[in-house]
């Protein structure tokens, strides 16, 4: 976790900037004398607002990201955060000393949630545990009665090979994932779609002091059946955490048809994962070595796991 005052001297213009406009958002619900803490500032910018226990979450837009657009998929999250607590999901809950919002930040917007403080030595999430929270999920999004986007989580994927086709890459790396991730968009419109959370791995699950919770729930769509399965193992395997054995453990229990589907699946998540990560380091947002060793790394996972 990162710190950031009002007073950090090293503090980046435009962060400064953004902070000071939640800043003058909160004070307008009656939120005085705020010291804003960032938690996260990788994607959108996440605000502790001490001392109260209230964090604020800050769509970032990008040039040509409409607004209006990221302000549905804020009002989308609260919705769905409410509806996976009545179903006995655990997650962190929306804000509720005041209004969630959306409210108006700048040019972008921001909602309210509940602050969640982590212990200073988590407890860890080993994969059996991990995967049943993900069925239950999946089980309860299934239940969501909203009409959902289609295949919404894959936009990623899509915004980060439209990045890397407008510069000259002279990597062979880059131009097998975007072959690959051409072959996959074609081959996922075919694929029966159901309700998920898009991006269900242990990096959008805080392990607070009474146990995990959800969050991020801006990539809720209709996807693939087994993708929030599939980005859970995704995750755990871009980590280097024996993905094979987990992938094999997982296939046992499903019918051969079954098998066939979270394979494909999988390779789609591991392939839009990728892609957005190199996406992100063009345009210097993200560690490049990393995300070229990761798409090494992948090439290994996919050839190491036997066609089905």
């Amino acid at each position: 976790m990162r710190s950031i005052g009002s007073g950090g001297c090293f503090m980046d213009l435009s962060l400064r900037q953004r902070l000071s406009e939640v800043v003058c958002s909160a004070e307008n619900f009656g939120l005085t004398g705020i010291r804003p803490q960032v938690l996260s500032d990788a994607g959108n910018l996440i605000v502790h607002l001490i001392p109260y226990p209230v964090v604020a979450r800050v769509a970032t837009l990008f040039p040509g990201d409409d607004a209006s657009i990221e302000r549905h998929i804020f009002e989308r999250e609260l919705r769905v955060a409410n509806h996976l607590s009545r179903c006995r999901v655990p997650v962190v809950l929306p804000c509720s000393m005041i209004s969630p919002g959306p409210h108006p930040v700048g040019e972008t917007c921001m909602t309210l949630w509940e602050y969640a403080p982590i212990p200073e030595y988590p407890s860890s999430l080993n994969t059996h545990d991990g995967l049943q929270m993900v069925r239950a999920l999946t089980s309860a999004m299934a239940q969501f009665d909203e009409p959902l986007p289609p295949l919404g989580a894959w936009r990623h994927g899509i915004e980060a090979r439209n990045v890397l086709r407008t510069v000259e890459v002279m990597d062979e790396r880059i131009d097998w994932l975007l072959t690959a991730f051409d072959r996959l968009t074609a081959d996922i419109q075919d694929m029966a779609l159901a309700p998920a959370h898009g991006d269900a791995h242990e990096g959008n699950l805080l392990p607070i002091a009474c146990g995990w919770r959800w969050v991020d729930f801006e990539d809720v769509s209709l996807m693939p059946v087994f993708w929030d399965v599939a980005s859970f193992l995704a995750h755990r395997a871009l980590r280097g955490e024996r993905p094979a054995l987990e992938f094999e453990q997982v296939l046992e229990a499903l019918s051969r048809e079954q098998q066939i589907t979270l394979r494909r699946t999988l390779e789609a998540r591991l392939i839009s994962t990728a892609l957005t990560n190199a996406g992100l380091a063009w345009r210097r947002q993200a560690d490049l070595p990393v995300a070229l060793s990761r798409i090494d790394r992948i090439r290994s996972m996919l050839a190491a796991w036997n066609p089905l």
